[in-house]
């Protein structure tokens, strides 16, 4: 009979296991739940999160992150269902195609006060009633975003604690995402 050795490794049990598997599982979360949070905000780059928690990692909270990224322009734009993706959007931003309260805006990050009135130039209403009449299911707006889709206009409301509403179809654990930044630039800036 010829013998079989056993794989040895099977038996070798870590000096810290927990250590190795905290770190691993650590690492899962963050990148499941950024990875949520962007297919939430179409697409977010991890510069446009660096940055804002380099500029205030320690104080900021959830309802102040999900305040933050509600009154963008862009995120405004996207969530209104005006363009198929977040990249489209921002050409239309760059390209001044956008006006908030009759003024041409070119900045994608501009922040949206309440009472504000987003308008697209005319000339490019029928295309983007094209996107929203050709998508598969018809838009669903966060509560504090009043859209009119015959004329293409938003107003934004104000952002109550009450008010901000993903509506997104999973789960978001935004305490455990802010935690696990605040763990990775709080060891950074130190």
């Amino acid at each position: 009979k010829k013998i079989k050795p056993k794989d040895q490794f099977q038996y070798v049990i870590a000096r810290y296991p927990s250590k190795t598997f905290a770190y691993k599982k650590q690492f899962k979360i963050k990148l499941l739940e950024t990875k949520k949070f962007k297919l939430a905000y179409g697409g977010l780059l991890n510069k446009t999160l660096e940055i804002l928690f380099k500029k205030n990692f320690k104080t900021i909270s959830q309802i102040k992150f999900l305040k933050i990224f509600e009154s963008r322009l862009d995120i405004t734009l996207y969530r209104s269902k005006f363009g198929p993706n977040i990249k489209f959007i921002r050409q239309l931003i760059y390209h001044g195609k956008i006006f908030v309260n009759s003024q041409k805006i070119i900045t994608k990050a501009f922040i949206l006060t309440p009472g504000d009135v987003i308008r697209i130039k005319s000339k490019h209403n029928k295309l983007l009633r094209n996107y929203i009449q050709n998508s598969n299911n018809w838009p669903i707006c966060p509560k504090h975003l009043i859209v009119n889709y015959k004329t293409m206009q938003i107003v934004f409301s104000s952002l109550k604690n009450n008010n901000i509403a993903l509506n997104i179809f999973y789960y978001l654990n935004i305490e455990k995402l802010l935690l696990l930044f605040r763990l990775v630039f709080s060891s950074s800036v130190r």
